[in-house]
């Protein structure tokens, strides 16, 4: 039984106080259908949008509070980026069989650039 994945939403993250500064945001994420029961990786390429490099790692929490979601393994860590570099990393969810079909699963994506406080959310 096939199932969707909630289309992508993109909010930037890492806006510092200054001009120039890295922006990352989700530049795209696969796959966008997956079937129950199983352990799916789920892939998510950041891009850095942003003016200035992100010269330090950005670890990544991958995070749902629907029902027919688990999250297996949100944990990931994208390396420091150039401007209009791009990254991926996996993360491991499982659906549950009870899941609607065609249902849209919301996810979120924590996201910290270390070294830094900021801390920014990416709903998709």
């Amino acid at each position: 039984m096939k199932k969707t994945l909630l289309t992508l939403l993109l909010i930037s993250v890492f806006v510092f106080g200054f001009a120039q500064s890295p922006v990352i945001e989700i530049h795209s994420f696969t796959p966008d259908s997956f079937e129950t029961n199983k352990d799916i990786e789920l892939n998510v390429t950041l891009i850095n949008k942003g003016d200035v490099a992100a010269d330090n790692n950005i670890a990544a929490t991958l995070t749902s509070s629907d029902e027919f979601v688990t999250i297996v393994d949100g944990d990931a860590t994208f390396g420091p980026m150039a401007p209009a570099e791009t990254q991926e990393a996996k993360f491991v969810i499982r659906i549950n069989e009870l899941c609607p079909d065609k249902y849209d699963i919301p996810f979120t994506l924590k996201t910290v650039l270390e070294g830094s406080s900021v801390v920014s959310n990416i709903a998709f």
